[in-house]
């Protein structure tokens, strides 16, 4: 705030400085009565109510000092009081030189804005004063911080208390507001803010009110954008600004009038705010700038009306906030100012609304001055009805000059019109009698005609009664007759039911009857199979006797022609044709491979499913929701949208999209790629393909629908490479078909896993295993049906017994091999078997006559809405495929999704046909003697891959164990 006058012995409270704010020191009165100097009853002029600002907020500390009459007298001099300059001051008396002779790039240094950016180059900076710390001077700017301004700052606040030290203070804030540290603060950073504030301060004492009016303004829009804002900061800031703006007016008055008035304008308007703040605890000062501000205005009386009232009407509602201590001279005022505000509004602006308005705020306030004593009473009774007298002179001036307005245009408007039409008056008047007098002539005949008209209507209405009581008549006698025929409808009914229910106990008493013989035939079916099955065990247990007198002479068979194929080989390295450039990896062998046939040896191929008596169905059925239910633990149950899909072929006789399920999955008949559409179904059969796919044997599309059961988020293709199984059997080119099928999948499809539920036992043609090789080679998985040759055949069918390729042979839901299921190979790594015996898949529809005959059971799923169509049970190396394939197919979604988590770094690769390998072995229970290595995937071998924890850890866990086995495998 800034200091107060010379000579002003009310000190600060708690270190007897002489501190007064500006808006206390000089604020202006308006000419009242001499009684100003007095102390107003209820205002106490303690300091107990002053607001300090804190030190830390650079703010100096000012007293709510007492205002308006309890004040000293300021720049506009009231009654009795003379006028005293501000902070003029004799020039000896400073120690500093005056104004006018400051040096040059003293006088330059700015006011507002970026203090750096107003520096000219080369003009050395002016020194600071002896009061700043010693570590502030030019040498050590760049070193000073934020707590040095803070220090420089309040120094220049206790200077500027002193008059004679005013201008020493404001160079002493601009020095400080020079150093580096501080020109890199914003603008509205509330250190600059401050320090803005007492230099205003200081400007303002030494008569410069430009400046300071432009400071404060800086500094209350600064203060109104900080966050949140500080109103009584505000109201402070404003009220220094007012002061100044009324200073700023005077010096303008002998010079710009426009300006003086525009500033006085200006003044007036944040006035009224800050005497209309809520927050105000004190208005006394603002009362006197607004009634200073009113008076000077008023002194034009050049204005517009409607100026000239609100002018009025603001001074009568500043006087008004004076409150009970009103004195005499200030109610006369009231009233004189108040008659004539009200008069302007409602004569001349004929706005009575604010006339009584203005009316009203002088009426309360002269009865609440007459409310304190009988003498005051007497004269607020007097000024009341002179103020009414007035009130009802302006209102009767208002009717009056409206009656005035009104009979000089109608005088106009007869003298215009009336008169010279008198004849047309006359005659009009005439024919308006006419129509009197045949509009009564009207009403007499209307109500005659009314009168008749209520007696038709009297007349009607007892007809209309004598009407209603003949049809209550008619429609009681029709309700008899209904009730009447209701009861005899209820006695037929009731025979009706009487005769139902003696047929319904019949059949119920016939249906017992057949239950009974049916519970009796079924027993008898359960002893006959009772008997059968320990039959059929007998019968089994002299197969196994006799199997291992086979199996001893396989092996020593085995044994033979394993020598026999060596010494093969060794006439074969003569071969011209191997001279000739055949490699032995072009014929697929390598060390996994088994011994194999001549290429020229002529044989059937087949596709593996049993014919085997279909049994323990539940079981199979409850292992493969067993499967599903582990499935969806670790994988989400819908396909992410930036997700590629894994590719799965499968090479069978085709596929019926026409079954329920098949459409329930929404599988897609074609690929969208870049420029084109990729088909997911091929024909290999004719040479007309089907463009649409179609299943005739049922054999693929059961294959199908277990890979849609346990994988339905995979991409799947199919390749038909068969009519039937019969004539897959009968057809000589099905080799080649096989070859163009799994070279179609890998280049064109570039699909990750092929299941081919399919086998050869001899291979005729090169391109075949070459192709094998070549998918290998790029890693694709390459799962094939091992056959149903059981102890037969020693060796697996081809192309399972290739290398590189999974040798999928069949099991039941207990791990178990099944009879049908060939010996594994010599190459017992590649060899993994799993369920197989009374899988459960689609069939199509139109082929059940067929599934009937052959005698495949038939099943009936509960849950026909999810599972809907034809289903049915069958056994088979060819079924066990698809689920090997489907396993394969989540572990490849399973890494897809969890890259980051498994984390192999970059020398180890998932998708290779070694790591699938080691995975699917680490899956693998411990196999037994002359059994293949049963893949349990949610348990593993010594339970590796065995999940027992919340389910929310299911993935890190299955993440884990992926990760360590094939890092211990690379190990």
């Amino acid at each position: 705030m800034l200091p107060a006058i010379p000579g002003n012995r009310l000190t600060r409270a708690g270190n007897g400085d002489g501190q007064r704010s500006l808006h206390e020191t000089n604020h202006v009165y308006h000419n009242r009565s001499s009684s100003f100097n007095q102390s107003r009853p209820g205002v106490s002029s303690s300091a107990a109510g002053s607001e300090v600002r804190s030190e830390t907020d650079l703010s100096i500390g000012k007293d709510q000092m007492p205002r308006g009459r309890s004040a000293e007298p300021t720049l506009r001099p009231s009654i009795g009081h003379p006028t005293r300059p501000l902070t003029r001051l004799p020039d000896e008396t400073t120690e500093f030189q005056p104004l006018g002779r400051i040096r040059r790039e003293e006088s330059n240094i700015p006011i507002s804005g970026d203090l750096a950016a107003h520096q000219k180059p080369g003009l050395p900076q002016h020194k600071s004063v002896q009061n700043v710390p010693k570590h502030s001077s030019i040498e050590n700017r760049t070193n000073l911080s934020l707590q040095d301004f803070s220090r420089a700052i309040r120094e220049a606040a206790k200077l500027k208390n002193d008059p004679h030290k005013v201008e020493e203070a404001a160079k002493l804030i601009l020095d400080a507001m020079l150093w580096d540290n501080i020109q890199k603060l914003p603008r509205d950073n509330m250190e600059i803010v401050v320090a803005r504030h007492h230099l205003g301060e200081c400007y303002f004492h030494m008569g410069k009110y430009s400046e300071a009016e432009k400071l404060y303004r800086e500094v209350l829009k600064a203060r109104n954008s900080q966050k949140p804002p500080d109103p009584l900061k505000i109201l402070e800031v404003r009220k220094d600004l007012v002061a100044t703006l009324i200073e700023f007016a005077r010096l303008e008055d002998g010079g710009d009038i426009a300006k003086a008035e525009k500033l006085n304008s200006e003044a007036l308007a944040l006035a009224v705010d800050n005497m209309n703040d809520k927050k105000n605890s004190d208005q006394d000062d603002d009362i006197d700038n607004v009634l200073h501000c009113t008076e000077v205005l008023l002194e034009n009386r050049n204005r517009k009306p409607m100026e000239l009232a609100r002018l009025k009407r603001t001074r009568v509602r500043a006087l008004v906030k004076i409150g009970d201590d009103m004195s005499d001279d200030e109610l006369i005022d009231i009233k004189y100012h108040g008659i004539e505000a009200f008069k302007l509004f409602t004569v001349d602006l004929k706005d009575r609304k604010r006339g009584y308005e203005v009316y009203h705020i002088i009426e309360s306030r002269i009865w609440k001055y007459g409310a304190h004593d009988s003498g005051q009473f007497r004269r607020a009774t007097s000024i009341e009805e002179e103020v009414k007298d007035e009130w009802r002179k302006a209102t009767g001036m208002l009717a009056s000059k409206r009656w005035k307005k009104c009979l000089k245009k109608i005088r106009a408007d007869v003298i215009r019109n009336v008169i010279p039409r008198k004849k047309e008056m006359r005659e009009a008047w005439y024919l308006i009698c006419r129509r009197v007098l045949a509009r009564q002539r009207w009403q007499r005949a209307s109500a005659e005609a009314i009168r008749e008209a209520k007696l038709r209507i009297a007349h009607r209405r007892r007809l209309a009664s004598q009407w209603r009581l003949v049809v209550h008549q008619v429609i009681e006698r029709k309700k008899e007759e209904d009730q009447k025929k209701k009861r005899q409808e209820e006695s037929e009914e009731k025979r009706k039911r009487g005769e139902e229910r003696r047929k319904r106990d019949k059949e119920q008493k016939r249906l017992r009857e057949e239950e009974e013989e049916e519970k009796e035939r079924a027993e008898e079916t359960r002893l006959k199979k009772s008997h059968e099955e320990r039959e059929q065990k007998r019968i089994e247990k002299d197969l196994m006797d006799k199997r291992k007198l086979e199996d001893q002479a396989a092996v020593r068979a085995m044994v033979l022609e394993e020598e026999a194929a060596q010494t093969a080989r060794a006439q074969r390295s003569e071969d011209p044709e191997i001279k000739q450039g055949i490699r032995k990896t072009d014929t697929g062998i390598s060390e996994w491979s088994e011994p194999e046939t001549p290429l020229h040896f002529n044989s059937e191929q087949a596709f593996f499913d049993a014919e085997t008596e279909l049994s323990s169905i539940q079981n199979s059925e409850k292992w493969m929701r067993d499967f599903i239910r582990s499935r969806d633990m670790i994988l989400s149950t819908r396909q992410e949208k930036n997700m590629e899909r894994v590719r799965v072929t499968i090479v069978d006789t085709g596929l019926d999209t026409t079954h329920p399920f098949v459409a329930k999955r929404q599988w897609p008949d074609y690929r969208q790629a870049a420029n084109k559409k990729v088909a997911l179904f091929q024909d290999f059969v004719t040479e007309t393909p089907s463009v649409e796919a179609i299943d005739e044997d049922g054999h693929g599309t059961f294959i199908a629908g277990i890979m849609l059961q346990l994988a339905p988020l995979v991409e799947l293709s199919i390749a038909r490479v068969a009519t039937t199984r019969a004539s897959f059997l009968k057809d000589p080119n099905a080799e080649e078909k096989v070859t163009k099928a799994i070279n179609h999948a890998v280049e064109e499809w570039e699909t990750d896993i092929i299941s081919m539920s399919l086998g050869f036992p001899r291979i005729k043609t090169l391109e075949f295993r070459n192709v094998i090789g070549k998918a290998t080679w790029k890693n694709k998985i390459l799962c094939a049906a091992a056959g149903n040759s059981g102890n037969i055949n020693a060796h697996v069918s081809f192309p399972a017994r290739l290398a590189g390729v999974f040798k999928i042979f069949a099991a039941d839901h207990m791990g178990g091999k099944c009879s049908f299921s060939p010996r594994p190979g010599l190459d017992s790594e590649m060899c993994f078997s799993i369920l197989g015996h009374d899988v459960v898949s689609i069939w199509p529809e139109a082929l059940r006559d067929k599934i009937m005959e052959s005698g495949k059971k038939v099943i009936e799923k509960k849950n026909s809405k999810k599972y809907p169509g034809l289903w049915v049970a069958m056994s088979g190396t060819s079924f066990a495929t698809p689920i090997v394939a489907s396993v394969v197919a989540i572990l490849y979604q399973f890494y897809d999704a969890n890259k980051a988590e498994i984390d192999l770094g970059p020398a180890l690769e998932f998708k290779t046909v070694e790591a699938i390998r080691i995975i699917l072995l680490r899956m693998c229970m411990a196999p037994a003697a002359d059994q293949h290595n049963y893949l349990n995937p949610w348990v593993g071998r010594d339970n590796y891959f065995n999940f027992s924890g919340e389910e929310r850890n299911s993935v890190s866990f299955f993440a884990l164990m992926l990760r360590l086995c094939l890092r211990a495998w690379n190990t």
